[in-house]
């Protein structure tokens, strides 16, 4: 008995260190798939910043040049941030029992 459960013991380490170095994968492909997304958010980050710190535009006149800078639709740059909070770091959890084809979305 205590050899049959030793071996249980044995499969379950090495399924779970399977899927351990599979989801380890799996996130550093979802950092290499968004890192476009993330540079295109610095630089909307930065260009507000600029927008924020120019002293050539007047006060009432910065919240409109931001909007504009954010282009139609802010809430897919929060919704693109948001995302990337989640996954960043080295949490790779939620690719543990996932799909091959799972992808931060």
């Amino acid at each position: 008995m205590q050899k049959a459960l030793d071996d249980v013991t044995e499969i379950f380490i090495k399924v779970m260190r399977k899927f351990e170095a599979s989801a380890k994968t799996r996130l550093q492909q979802c950092h290499v798939a968004h890192a476009d997304s993330l540079e295109g958010l610095v630089g909307q980050f930065g260009d507000i910043l600029q927008i924020l710190q120019d002293e050539g535009i007047p006060e009432r006149r910065r919240l409109a040049i931001i909007r504009e800078s954010l282009g139609d639709d802010p809430r897919s740059a929060l919704v693109r941030c948001n995302e990337h909070i989640a996954y960043a770091g080295n949490f790779d959890l939620p690719f543990m029992l996932t799909s091959p084809g799972f992808c931060c979305q």
